[in-house]
């Protein structure tokens, strides 16, 4: 049987692919994540449907999977096998289909699905021997093998289950006797045996018990009586208490009523004088008039520190002495003309000096040139000249003396320009100015202080006025102090009223208490009820805990009867008479032994199955064993030669004369151990006809040589064998060895 066809319309990342197969050898190529797994998954969901993953997937995302694969096998020929799944909202719909290709009709599998009609394995078989996933040979778990592979080992026959047989017959041994011998209908019909037994013993002993309960009842019946006197007693007690309560609550009724009265006649007289302080608001009028006086004085204490102020800032100008022109015009045109005269002769000797040099280099020329006459000439000139000129310069000199003795007159700068004269004298003017606002200044604050001061005088007389109606006002105290006397007695007054008032209420309070007290004790007094000197040392809540006792140990008593009564009669009920137990008790040991008999057969016939399976085993396994080992010798290239497999289905590598468990061989070693018993184990359950071969990438973590060798052997069994791989080595180590494959690249 081999996958000719596989039409993939939708699952996972393939979405509207067709892959066409060989019948030996197939190269399935492609990067990770491609959808190599993907591919190999659709073959097991076409076959055996969506497993649980699948399932979640379809709920989750309301994915459609849908496809086909198109298989040719000896039995049926070439044929269809067609599958679509999905889910709308919690329920799954899964449409399968297998189709002749000749005849174009379904085939009618029944409930099996299409994997199990068409390659004759289930599920978990076909995905532990010839589904190989990825690192899957390794994780190969024997115990989680097929039913088929066990009946194979047991009875020789996939389809003879002889584990059916062993536990029916272990479910009858269970009934019977389980191991622990606690259970099972041995143990059960021992224990019913037990219980007549006991119940024959209980029978003569109850007899005793009855006689016991009667006696005990009549015991407790005198004690009942002896407690139906306690309650009058004690209510006599209680009467004769309530009365002498009585007595004692009226006289302290009377005191509270004349200490009342002297409470209400204090309040009527605090209450007159607090009244007048409400009216008149003496309080807030003290308080008001306090803070106008401070504030008055505060007032009074700034307008001083501004006068002190204002004072100094004055006495300060005094002290600076400034001169001024009586007229600032006159005396700036002044300046400015005795300047204009001193820079006139200043030039003008300046233009004589030149004179002077001219008729000296004259001179000199004509000296040169022997024009004696013209040189002395010219020297006369430049003597006359040089006259003149310091004569102008000495008359400069003068204006400059007296331009600079107008300046000092007024205590100007002697070398300042006309401008800087013109400023310091308007700044002179400034200052004089504010001397006199400072000075009226002055006059405006003495004026206001005055005004301050009458004005706090009349408050504090006001203040005196209101406190001499509070308190004495002869008191040689500061008018602070006075104050803050007078708010405490006013404070102290209300607050008297206050306490008188609740101390009126609290006695109101403990008369209305009492009274209820008179009316309660009035009820339960008795004039003529004399007290008990049993009670004498008993409290009133002693008194009431003793009744209670006594109620209680009453209905205890009644209770106990009760439970007596029940107890006679439960025994009365409960014993049979001695005949029909021991009848009873025969039956039971004739059934007993009956069991005990069947039990017997039951273990002959699990000691005579376990031996017979013992024996087929033996018998079937050296196949399988001897198929597996021609297949490892192959992939080992000779190193292991046998395969050992236990009890357990554990598998153990042999090399010669050493066996090594598989937890102790090399990776490549064990994947190749377990998938030549993998093969092994579908070569005998599948003796008519191999189903394909599913592995991906079993070789990539294999070496080239023995990949080499694993890869031969694929090629040379009788199956269709499909390698999924994610590099271009397998292809490259099949060429190498001249292996004949077809390949797909994905």
């Amino acid at each position: 049987m081999y996958i000719e066809k596989l039409s993939i319309v939708s699952f996972g990342v393939l979405k509207d692919k067709e892959y066409v197969l060989s019948d030996g050898f197939n190269i399935v190529e492609g990067s990770n994540e491609s959808g190599k797994s993907t591919l190999m998954n659709f073959v097991l969901f076409v076959l055996y449907g969506a497993d649980s993953d699948l399932t979640k997937r379809m709920k989750a995302g309301g994915e459609v999977f849908s496809g086909k694969i198109t298989l040719v096998c000896d039995k049926f020929g070439e044929i269809t096998v067609s599958r679509t799944a999905s889910a709308i909202g919690t329920k799954v719909s899964d449409t399968v289909a297998v189709t002749s290709c000749e005849t174009l009709k379904e085939l009618n599998t029944g409930k099996l699905t299409p994997g199990d009609f068409l390659l004759g394995i289930n599920r978990e078989f076909f995905e532990n021997t010839v589904f190989v996933s990825q690192s899957g040979a390794s994780k190969y778990d024997a115990g989680t093998t097929s039913v088929a592979v066990q009946n194979i080992l047991n009875s020789a026959n996939e389809k003879m289950s002889t584990d059916k047989g062993k536990k029916k017959l272990d479910e009858t041994r269970k009934n019977l006797k389980h191991k622990n011998n606690k259970g099972g209908a041995i143990y059960t019909i021992s224990s019913e045996l037990a219980i007549l037994e006991a119940e024959l013993e209980g029978n003569k002993n109850g007899r005793v018990l009855l006689c016991e309960a009667e006696e005990k009842i009549k015991r407790l019946q005198a004690d009942s009586r002896a407690l139906d006197a306690i309650p009058q007693l004690i209510a006599n007690e209680k009467a004769a208490r309530s009365t002498q309560k009585l007595h004692n609550i009226n006289e302290l009724r009377s005191t509270l009523q004349n200490e009342k009265d002297q409470k209400k006649k204090a309040l009527e007289n605090i209450t007159a004088i607090n009244e007048a302080y409400r009216t008149e608001d003496t309080l807030s009028e003290l308080r008001k008039l306090d803070v106008e006086v401070k504030l008055q004085k505060a007032k009074i204490e700034v307008m001083d520190n501004s006068l002190k102020l204002a004072t100094d800032q004055y006495d300060s100008m005094n002290e600076k002495k400034h001169l001024i022109p009586e007229s600032i015009d006159s005396y700036i045109e002044s300046i400015q003309n005795i300047s204009y005269s001193a820079k006139k002769y200043f030039f003008a000797a300046i233009a004589v000096f030149s004179l002077a040099v001219i008729t000296v280099l004259l001179g000199i020329i004509c000296v040169i040139y022997s024009e004696l006459i013209i040189s002395v000439t010219s020297f006369s000139c430049c003597l006359i000249a040089l006259v003149g000129g310091f004569m102008l310069l000495a008359k400069r000199s003068t204006e400059l003396r007296e331009m600079r003795k107008e300046l000092a007159a007024y205590a100007f700068d002697p070398y300042a320009t006309l401008r800087e004269i013109h400023d310091e004298i308007t700044r002179r003017k400034d200052f004089e100015r504010l001397k006199e606002t400072k000075q009226k200044e002055i006059e405006q604050l003495n004026q206001s202080i005055g005004a301050e001061y009458n004005l706090c005088n009349e408050k504090i007389k006001e203040l005196t006025v209101l406190l001499a109606a509070v308190i004495s006002t002869d008191l040689e105290i500061p008018i602070e102090d006075q104050i803050q006397y007078a708010e405490h007695k006013i404070n102290q007054s209300y607050e008297k009223e206050s306490a008188i008032r609740h101390e009126l209420n609290e006695i109101s309070c403990r008369i209305g208490i009492l009274n209820e007290e008179i009316t309660h004790y009035s009820q339960y007094s008795d004039a003529d009820a004399i007290p008990d000197p049993r009670f004498s040392e008993y409290s009133d809540s002693e008194l009431d805990d003793y009744l209670h006792s006594a109620i209680k140990r009453k209905d205890a008593i009644s209770e106990e009867i009760q439970q007596l009564s029940i107890q006679i009669t439960a025994l009365e009920g409960r014993m049979r008479p001695e005949e029909c137990i021991s009848e009873e008790i025969y039956e039971k040991k004739q059934l007993l032994k009956t069991r005990e008999e069947q039990f017997e057969i039951v273990s002959l016939a699990q000691e005579a199955l376990d031996k017979a399976s013992e024996n087929i085993r033996c018998a079937v396994t050296p196949n399988i064993i001897k198929i597996c080992d021609s297949l490892l010798a192959e992939v080992t290239n000779g190193k292991y030669e046998h395969i050992g497999l236990d009890a357990s289905l554990s598998l153990n590598g042999i090399s010669g004369e050493e066996t090594r468990k598989h937890t102790e061989l090399s990776y490549g070693t064990n994947e190749a151990m377990y998938l030549a018993f993998r093969l092994s184990l579908c070569t005998v359950l599948c003796q008519s006809e191999m189903p394909p071969l599913m592995l991906d990438e079993s070789l990539a973590h294999i070496d080239d040589i023995r990949s080499s060798l694993i890869m031969k052997m694929l090629s040379g069994i009788n199956a269709q064998t499909i390698l999924f791989t994610c590099s271009k080595r397998e292809a490259y180590i099949a060429r190498n060895n001249g292996l004949s494959f077809n390949l797909i690249n994905i």
